[in-house]
């Protein structure tokens, strides 16, 4: 429902009472539903607090990252990705045909996620780590636009992973071992075949030796449970 508002919901017998208003002519509905879904993105935790009325223990945390967008560094179609001195990893992008898009700072963001703002600080930081790498040096008047976005993370309580070390074991093409792990646990993988196959194509890249790497790690890892 477009132009809706979400105000409140309630569970009675087993179905949810869930109240909407029209942001157009301001007219409240009560609409019945056996499941309700919080898809509401960086405003989950509100939607929680405020509209259900009650409490969790999964919170998410906003986490800022801020882009900018310079004159073309570049003449072909491919994206660099890449690791600066500070082990962060950023990415430099073709972007509408004439630009290049750089990004992005991450920063936590304990305010709302409409207040999010591009900083000059920022702005510092992407434009000398870009110049880390490339060979055309840009500065502040190459900037044409610049914008800012918050993406909800789970927060588990851990620190986040800047550093390509931090995500483990890399069994070649960016396969890492977190993302290994996460596969196992929450897409039922048990072997190799699972994982470059079923629920990857990444078996077209894989040599012999990297596919028998990965599966004596699947079995050292059954074998440790």
């Amino acid at each position: 429902m477009t132009r809706t508002e979400f105000v409140a919901a309630h569970s009675k017998n087993g179905i949810w009472q869930v109240t909407v208003k029209n942001t157009i002519n301001q007219q409240l509905q009560t609409l019945q539903a056996k499941t309700l879904i919080n898809a509401a993105g960086p405003w989950i935790n509100q939607v929680i607090e405020d509209h259900l009325g009650t409490k969790s223990e999964h919170k998410i945390r906003l986490v800022r990252g801020s882009h900018i967008v310079v004159k073309q560094l570049f003449k072909h179609n491919h994206a660099y990705f890449f690791q600066s001195s500070d082990q962060r990893i950023a990415f430099a992008i073709p972007y509408e045909e004439d630009y290049t898009l750089i990004g992005t700072t991450d920063q936590d963001h304990p305010h709302t996620p409409e207040s999010a703002a591009y900083c000059p600080e920022e702005s510092q930081y992407l434009m000398a780590l870009a110049n880390e790498f490339f060979k055309q040096p840009i500065t502040a008047e190459d900037i044409v636009w610049s914008y800012s976005g918050v993406r909800p993370l789970f927060d588990d309580g851990a620190s986040k992973a800047q550093r390509t070390s931090d995500l483990g074991i890399d069994f070649g093409h960016n396969l890492s071992q977190t993302e290994v792990t996460w596969l196992i646990q929450h897409e039922f993988a048990i072997s190799a075949e699972d994982i470059l196959w079923r629920r990857t194509k990444l078996g077209l890249k894989f040599s012999q030796q990297q596919y028998h790497t990965l599966e004596q790690w699947l079995v050292q890892q059954q074998g440790s449970e």
